[in-house]
């Protein structure tokens, strides 16, 4: 991409369905999105969930800010701090609608309950023992 300003939004804008730099910072609102929607649905502050990551809150904020590489294993831990898996999907098409990429589902709550599929959490530990 050449340009700055308001001729670089048009190129990027032309091409927005194509574009792999559009694409990629969709990517990161995606998946972050759905990390703060699910430390939203269970009540957990970025404190906590650094504290949890056993790193800062400033770190924290930054990869929830998309200022930094989320690499597979940040987001394993990211998901296993929250009590989550993450499904990943890919899709022929450019176009996110439609197609959800990325998905954050709970594990469980704690003993006794279930998890989004209906099994409870001694079904849910079974799958990883």
């Amino acid at each position: 991409m050449s340009g700055n300003g308001i001729k670089r939004f048009i190129e990027e804008s032309e091409n927005y369905d194509t574009n792999p730099d559009v694409q990629k910072e969709t990517l990161k609102i995606l998946v972050t999105g759905e990390i703060l929607k699910v430390m939203q649905e269970k009540s957990i502050k970025k404190a906590e969930l650094a504290k949890r990551l056993r790193t800062t809150p400033a770190n924290v904020t930054q990869m929830l800010n998309g200022n930094r590489n989320l690499t597979l294993d940040t987001l394993y831990d990211i998901a296993y701090a929250l009590g989550s898996k993450v499904n990943v999907s890919f899709c022929d098409e450019y176009s996110y609608t439609g197609c959800k990429q990325i998905e954050f589902q709970t594990l469980y709550e704690g003993p006794g309950q279930t998890d989004n599929g209906g099994g409870t959490a001694d079904e849910c530990n079974q799958l990883f023992a």
